[in-house]
């Protein structure tokens, strides 16, 4: 009985995960266009931002969206068990949207990392 209710926990706890931020669409991320697309019409159609940051001197404002998912295999971490599983992966994407003082894009950045 102790030893089924080991393998129950730790089938609970062998890949564990935590996210920050929220998925975006990064298609629709990607389709807005500079010169074009303003503000208020980003944050319609992809929901409030994580981050916003005031440019100096009135120089507009870049957002920020941004989702990370860290998934941890505690079964990698036991000695003689599954030595060759990943100990954690971890997945970010982050999108940067900048706007001139009128609120217009005026620049994009997407980055993003699978270790």
């Amino acid at each position: 009985m102790r030893v089924f209710a080991l393998l129950i926990a730790i089938l609970f706890v062998a890949a564990c995960a935590t996210t920050e931020g929220r998925k975006f669409d990064v298609e629709l991320a990607k389709s807005f266009k500079k010169g074009e697309s303003t503000l208020t019409e980003v944050i319609a159609k992809m929901g409030e931002p994580q981050a916003r940051t005031q440019l100096p001197n009135g120089g507009g404002e870049r957002i920020q969206y941004l989702w990370s998912e860290t998934t941890n295999n505690q079964l990698g971490r036991l000695p003689g068990v599954a030595s060759n599983l990943e100990k954690s992966k971890n997945k970010t994407e982050i999108f940067y949207f900048t706007f001139n003082s009128e609120g217009v894009l005026t620049d994009t950045i997407y980055t993003s990392s699978n270790k």
